[in-house]
């Protein structure tokens, strides 16, 4: 069962880490609050749009996107993530299979960073696709793993997009319970 949700949230992470996005405004309009996956987190003023759930939210996983005016945002969470052991470790075997498909399609990683967010564990990865910037992050709470992802094409964006993944923030740790 581990494996195969291992293996689900690689491809998960690999397919959210396609789009282009470029972020001109650190100006939050709205938090936005999932009670299925068990956060929230602030939304950028110049959305396009609103957030919109990509495929089924049911079975233990979901996706949410929303546009900015040259691409978008993603968080996404795989529940079922039953880990024995330390949660650090396999958040890195998880972050070098992602560093490994990065590898293939020209990426570089250029930085990796273990963090902590409320006392769970979490990796962030920044990309560097030709002139496109992304930064990954990676955090396991519980069962449930997030993936949240922002791709951009010029490093003016960075300390935008850096404060818009930073207002991701868990619910109690009751909304968790799976």
């Amino acid at each position: 069962m581990f494996k195969r949700s291992f293996v689900s949230a690689v491809l998960f992470t690999a397919a959210l880490s396609v789009s282009v996005f470029s972020q001109t405004s650190s100006l939050v309009s709205a938090k936005f609050v999932s009670r299925d996956g068990g956060f929230a987190i602030d939304l950028p003023s110049n959305m396009d749009g609103g957030v919109r759930p990509v495929g089924d939210l049911n079975g233990g996983a979901g996706t949410y996107s929303w546009n900015v005016p040259d691409g978008s945002f993603t968080v996404g969470f795989v529940e079922g993530m039953h880990v024995s052991g330390d949660s650090f470790s396999v958040l890195n075997d998880f972050a070098d299979r992602v560093t490994g498909s990065q590898s293939r399609t020209g990426g570089k990683i250029i930085e990796r960073i273990e963090f902590s967010l409320d006392g769970d564990p979490g990796i962030q990865l920044k990309i560097r696709r030709g002139k496109i910037n992304a930064i990954n992050r990676f955090i396991l709470a519980r069962n449930r793993l997030y993936v949240l992802t922002a791709d951009f094409d010029d490093s003016d964006g960075d300390d935008s997009v850096t404060a818009i993944l930073d207002s991701f923030e868990l619910l109690e740790n009751r909304s968790l319970i799976a």
